[in-house]
């Protein structure tokens, strides 16, 4: 009919599942900004320590010492103190930012 063999067939199907398969853990994996979900058993895994954006929104960014928010802030290369506010969340929700 349109000149494929069964060969070309499987290739094709092949493909398909591949990208789709893809697409789907890209979705599970999420944009790799927010806290990875706890899967099976023991703790979840929180994000290392680094600069995140402040979960206050008063400063740019907001020091996470790998378990908890510091009260070190910054905005731009500017750093500072600010009093920690109340949890906003558990973790940083963004991406990590290199100095």
């Amino acid at each position: 009919m349109f000149g494929f063999g069964p060969t070309w067939l499987v290739i094709i199907v092949m493909v398909v599942y591949f990208i789709a398969r893809s697409r789907s853990q890209r979705r599970e994996r999420g944009n790799g900004a927010s806290i990875p979900s706890q899967q099976g058993p023991g703790p979840p895994s929180l994000p290392p320590p680094g600069w995140y954006s402040d979960p206050s929104g008063r400063y740019a960014q907001r020091y996470w010492d790998g378990q908890k928010w510091e009260s070190a802030v910054r905005n731009g290369l500017d750093v500072t103190q600010d009093p920690i506010p109340a949890p906003a969340s558990s973790g940083p929700g963004t991406g990590q930012d290199t100095q």
